[in-house]
């Protein structure tokens, strides 16, 4: 009988390294997962623009997403139609207009709405979710008047 090769015992523990670097990394993006899911995701004076928010419709469970002072237009908007889940959003001083916001026509949780310094004017209103769930409007610095 052939003596047992010692080089197996090295080649499977090496396979169990491999496995439980990989099982950290699953863990890894499960975490982060929940941590977009209860933190949200913010963008904040970053350069994010149009072509970076084409990755948030797969983040359906994101509740909280704050793009304030990025370089997003109207264009972009397209891209948050699917976040229905979104409590809070902030879209302060992004070059947005009024007729982009109809993507949160849909946003039935929405509580937190931050558009100050944002092109929005009067007909804001018609684009907001019936019956509106919204508790906390910003809009200084907008083009509302005292008509809308």
């Amino acid at each position: 009988m052939k003596p047992f090769n010692t080089d197996v015992f090295g080649f499977i523990e090496n396979l169990n390294k491999a496995l439980q670097m990989e099982m950290s990394a699953a863990h890894q993006y499960q975490l982060h997962a929940h941590v977009l899911d209860d933190w949200g995701l913010n963008l904040l004076e970053t350069d994010a623009s149009d072509t970076d928010l084409k990755l948030l419709p797969r983040m359906t469970r994101l509740k909280k997403l704050n793009l304030a002072q990025t370089k997003i237009t109207a264009t972009g908007m397209i891209n948050l139609a699917g976040l229905t889940n979104l409590v809070s959003l902030n879209l302060t001083q992004t070059q947005i207009d009024t007729a982009s916001l109809a993507v949160l026509r849909r946003m039935y949780r929405l509580e937190r709405l931050h558009l100050s310094g944002a092109k929005v004017d009067d007909t804001l209103f018609t684009y907001l979710p019936q019956p509106s769930p919204i508790r906390s409007l910003y809009l200084d610095g907008t083009g509302l008047t005292n008509r809308g």
